[in-house]
C-alpha cells in the first residue's frame, strides 16, 4: 500500500495540495517526472501493479524508484508540511523533495490557475471523439444480460449500471449510452 510521504520521496516526484475554503481540507496531487498528476494513490497503485505484473524493464524500474524513497528519508519527512502549510496560507504549496524547495502560492494565484486548468480541461474534452478506440469485443466474454443480446437484457443491464452507480455517489440524472 502506497502512503503519501513515499510517494513524495519517489525519485524525480513533486507534490502539490491546494487549500478548499468550502470544506477546509487540503487534497493533494502528485506529479511525476513526466509531468503526469495523480490525485488518488489507488490509482497509482493499480497503475505501479499492472506493470510489476507485466514485468520487464518497468517492473525493474518501478522497484528501483520505490527503493530510492524509501531511503529518501528527508523527502518523507517534507510530507507533513504541505497539508500545514496549505491550511496556514490558505492557497497553495508545492513540495520539490529534490531541491527540497517549498513553493507557497497566494488563494488568488491558486484560482486563476485553477480556471485556467478547467478552462483547458473543457477545450480539451470538447475537442476529442469520446468514442475513439472504443471496441464492441470485450474480455472476458459477456454472457446473460451482460451480453445486451436483445432490448430486455440491455434493459436490465442499464439497471443494473444504474444501482452500482447510485452507491458509488453518482446524481441520478448521469445518463447512460448503449452502442450496439
Amino acid at each position: 500500500e502506497l502512503k503519501g510521504p513515499l510517494v513524495l520521496a519517489f525519485p524525480g516526484w513533486k507534490c502539490r495540495w491546494d487549500f478548499l475554503p468550502d470544506s477546509q481540507q487540503t487534497p493533494k496531487v502528485f506529479t511525476s517526472p513526466d509531468g503526469r498528476e495523480w490525485k488518488l494513490l489507488k490509482d497509482l497503485e493499480c497503475m505501479f501493479g499492472t506493470r510489476l505484473t507485466q514485468g520487464g524493464q518497468e517492473a525493474q524500474d518501478i522497484i528501483k524508484m520505490v527503493e530510492a524513497g524509501n531511503a529518501n528519508l528527508t523527502a518523507q519527512a517534507l510530507f507533513s508540511e504541505g497539508s500545514r502549510r496549505c491550511k496556514e496560507s490558505q492557497g497553495s504549496v508545492e513540495i520539490d523533495p529534490a531541491t527540497e524547495e517549498i513553493q507557497v502560492g497566494l488563494r488568488e494565484e491558486f484560482q486563476q490557475k485553477r480556471e485556467r486548468r478547467a478552462k483547458r480541461q473543457k477545450t480539451e474534452k470538447s475537442n476529442r471523439n469520446l468514442l475513439y478506440g472504443v471496441s464492441s469485443e470485450v474480455y472476458p466474454v459477456q454472457e446473460g444480460w451482460a451480453a445486451f443480446s436483445s432490448a430486455k437484457d440491455l434493459q436490465a443491464g442499464l439497471a443494473k449500471f444504474r444501482e452500482l452507480l447510485k452507491k458509488r455517489g453518482f446524481a441520478e440524472h448521469v445518463e447512460l449510452l448503449a452502442i450496439h
